[in-house]
C-alpha cells in the first residue's frame, strides 16, 4: 500500500503503508522441514490412490447350441477413476479397452448397464474389444461376451491411466 501520513492520538504524525500483512505467506526457515514432510505425505497418498485395475470376477453360462456367455467384472480398487469428468466431457484421452482373446468366435460384446435387469449396451464394431469411457473409483464395470465354440480365453483391461490387467480362464 502507498505510504500516507496519519495523525496518531498518542504518537503524533506517523506514516502508514508498505506491504500488506498477508502479502507473503512463506514460513520461516525452521518450519520448512515440516512443510516439506506434509507435502511429501500428501503426494504419496495422492499417488497411492491413482487407479488400480483388476478383473474381480469371471462367470460362464452355457447358452446351448455351442454358445457360451462370459461375464467379467472389472474393478478399480482405488479412489481415482480412470478418466476425470473433464476428460470424458472433452474426449481428451482414449477410452479404456476390455478385450477377450480366445480361439472361439466372438459373436457379441456388450457393457452391462444393469446386471440385475440384464440391460446392456451392445458394441457393434469389434465385439472382442469393448470400449468403456470410464471405470469409476472404488467401483466396477461389468462386460459380457457371447462366444461360439469352446476354448480357453484371456480377458485383459488396457487403460492409459489405470494400467494393464489380465486374467486367464
Amino acid at each position: 500500500m502507498d505510504w500516507k501520513e496519519y495523525d496518531h492520538p498518542q504518537y503524533g504524525k506517523v506514516e502508514i503503508g508498505g506491504f500488506k500483512k498477508n502479502f507473503g505467506r512463506a514460513h520461516p526457515g525452521f518450519l520448512l522441514e515440516s512443510d516439506a514432510h506434509r507435502n511429501m505425505a500428501f503426494t504419496i497418498y495422492h499417488s497411492y490412490h491413482t487407479p488400480k485395475l483388476s478383473i474381480a470376477d469371471i462367470k460362464e453360462k452355457d447358452l446351448g447350441n455351442g454358445m457360451t456367455e462370459v461375464t467379467a467384472t472389472i474393478s478399480n480398487e482405488r479412489l481415482m477413476p480412470t478418466h476425470s469428468s473433464q476428460d470424458i466431457k472433452n474426449k481428451i484421452e482414449r477410452p479404456d479397452y476390455i478385450s477377450i482373446n480366445t480361439n472361439a468366435k466372438v459373436l457379441a460384446g456388450m457393457v452391462m448397464n444393469d446386471a440385475d435387469l440384464n440391460i446392456s449396451t451392445i458394441q457393434k464394431m469389434n465385439p472382442s474389444t469393448i470400449e468403456v469411457e470410464n471405470i469409476p473409483g472404488l467401483g466396477t464395470v461389468k462386460v459380457k461376451w457371447i462366444l461360439e465354440g469352446k476354448g480357453n480365453y484371456t480377458i485383459s483391461v488396457d487403460s492409459k491411466k489405470g494400467g494393464i490387467a489380465s486374467r486367464t480362464k
